[in-house]
């Protein structure tokens, strides 16, 4: 009897790995036949400038709201704030990121449900954009060329969204921001393939 647990197992292993190869050979004839202009990985790479160029944009913001009016010093506010964990005494960032929609249990409750969207692309510093982008283009390119911009968009949403419901129900004191949720969710559809 013990002899047939390894068996079974190792049939069960041998199984998942040959549906893998299948469906990665089946995404990957799919995408050779499409032509050559459907094969450039547009989502992954608008979705990447448009979510750094979003965090540029919030973080000009906070500079401005935290009392920065030169070049030098909205630079400088940028910079010193690149890698650090925001300080319970800095509302600038914190202001911002609920301005522009980060989740907010109780702006949810009040019917702001985009707040359910907005926050895949918002992200507090450089490094949690950097870190979440890289990962983005490091998953995103391989699986939009192999499942196709449309499915690709898709699963990045949803995963996205299903993450910010997660924190909403799981983490209700907590403002959240970033597109973890939604590169989780790519890693997910990449174990499919490997």
């Amino acid at each position: 009897m013990n002899t047939q647990r390894p068996l079974e197992h190792a049939t069960k292993d041998i199984l998942r790995k040959h549906y893998a190869q299948v469906s990665y050979r089946t995404a990957l004839s799919a995408y050779r036949a499409r032509p050559r202009w459907l094969r450039i990985p547009w989502a992954t790479w608008i979705l990447t400038l448009g979510t750094t160029l979003f965090w540029c944009f919030t973080a000009y913001q906070t500079a401005l709201l935290a009392g920065a009016r030169s070049i030098q010093a909205i630079t400088s506010n940028i910079l010193s704030n690149a890698i650090d964990v925001q300080s319970a005494s800095d509302d600038a960032l914190t202001t911002i990121l609920i301005r522009y929609g980060a989740k907010e249990n109780s702006l949810i409750s009040q019917g702001q449900y985009w707040r359910f969207i907005t926050p895949i692309f918002l992200h507090v510093n450089l490094l949690h954009v950097g870190l979440n982008m890289l990962n983005l283009l490091m998953l995103g390119i391989f699986l939009e060329r192999l499942m196709g911009s449309v499915r690709f968009i898709f699963i990045y949403m949803v995963t996205g969204v299903v993450s910010v419901i997660a924190s909403f129900y799981f983490a209700p004191n907590v403002i959240s921001v970033g597109a973890s949720g939604a590169v989780f969710g790519l890693v997910g559809a990449y174990s499919i393939f490997v």
